[in-house]
């Protein structure tokens, strides 16, 4: 089995996004973030940084999900709204890091209290992670005619920055690629459910690694789980 790494328990950010951000806060070398960090130059004022780094990450901790809004009373007694999450640098300032986005990560105060034994630098990930690696629950995309066949309850969802482009063992196949929106499956499982399932698919269609990324069902952005094939097509 596959040690994967440490990150792969975050959702990416689609190109789709990115192109996004790169338009709305003008910053050319708009990017997701990386987990080492980064010591690049960029022309983006901090103020418009840290504001595309929220606005990129989904108002959202990228390590736990969390996004809270808080009322926080103002010098006018009026309440404003506080979200409860902050954007922190991979590598810290004072060690040289930058205010270029793929420096930037944003972060609960939870998770951020996490780096405090690595002076406040890095990404506050546990552990790594394995393909069989799950919470009580978790968010499984499979293709539809796939769970259809399997006779399992499963809702439609979407999923950005990805294009479908070849068959794979008679279900069809995706690599990423810019700005398309697919409909695939979305399949909730309980941790048991999850791994015995993955068990079957492992030794069936030879998965072996799996992505995160961020789905929208319903209105309602979530997390979910992407099964990889040999040759890193995704299985969905």
């Amino acid at each position: 089995m596959i040690q994967e790494n440490a990150f792969k328990n975050i959702p990416s950010v689609s190109q789709k996004k990115i192109a996004e951000v790169k338009i709305r806060f003008q910053i050319a070398d708009a990017s997701d973030f990386n987990p080492e960090g980064s010591k690049a130059d960029t022309r983006a004022s901090w103020r418009s940084a840290s504001q595309a780094a929220l606005f990129r990450d989904n108002y959202s901790c990228r390590v736990c999900g969390k996004s809270e809004l808080d009322p926080m009373p103002s010098p006018s007694r009026e309440n404003r709204l506080h979200i409860g999450v902050e954007v922190h640098h991979i590598i810290p300032r004072k060690y040289g890091g930058s205010d270029c986005m793929a420096n930037l990560i944003t972060l609960c105060d939870s998770c951020h209290r996490k780096t405090f034994s690595t002076k406040y630098s890095g990404v506050p990930v546990v552990k790594q992670m394995t393909l069989s690696s799950a919470g009580e629950r978790i968010n499984l995309l499979l293709p539809p005619n796939f769970l259809r066949e399997q006779g399992r309850a499963f809702r439609y969802c979407e999923i950005e920055g990805f294009k479908r482009v070849e068959t794979h063992a008679g279900y069809e196949g995706a690599i990423q690629d810019e700005g398309e929106r697919i409909r695939t499956g979305l399949l909730s499982l309980a941790r048991s459910g999850y791994q015995g399932l993955v068990s079957e698919l492992e030794d069936e269609y030879s998965v072996s690694d799996y992505r995160t990324f961020y789905v929208v069902i319903n209105g309602e952005t979530l997390q979910a789980r992407v099964l990889l094939l040999d040759g890193n097509h995704f299985f969905m």
